[in-house]
């Protein structure tokens, strides 16, 4: 088994579980002092509109890089689609003056979104 096809299958569960599991749950990850993902996105000063949109974007493109394992032409979409709002998510943490802590998830995603966009 390679690599890209483990992060095929790693990538969209890590994803997944942030936004349909624990979305509502309090984690050592969020940023500021926030309980809820909705609540990290208000932190950051993005409306509830906002955190709708991202999270369909980002379950969709989950399940469209799972689906890369059968069709390969879709691992160049949804990797740097995912890519890019993992980018967005580290700039917004680094902007927020969150520690490395909160930050390095976005950041370990958004270089490993890349490494299959570029292989």
């Amino acid at each position: 088994m390679n690599l890209v096809l483990v992060l095929q299958i790693f990538v969209p569960v890590i994803i997944l579980s942030v936004w349909i599991i624990r979305a509502n749950k309090k984690t050592k990850f969020r940023g500021g002092n926030t309980n809820t993902l909705k609540e990290e996105f208000m932190f950051y000063g993005l409306s509830s509109s906002t955190f709708y949109i991202i999270g369909s974007i980002k379950i969709a493109l989950s399940i469209i890089l799972f689906s890369s394992i059968w069709n390969e032409i879709l691992l160049l979409y949804a990797s740097l689609g995912l890519a890019t709002l993992m980018l967005a998510a580290t700039l917004f943490h680094l902007k927020s003056r969150d520690s490395l802590k909160k930050t390095s998830p976005s950041f370990i995603l958004f270089i490993l979104n890349l490494f299959m966009a570029l292989n």
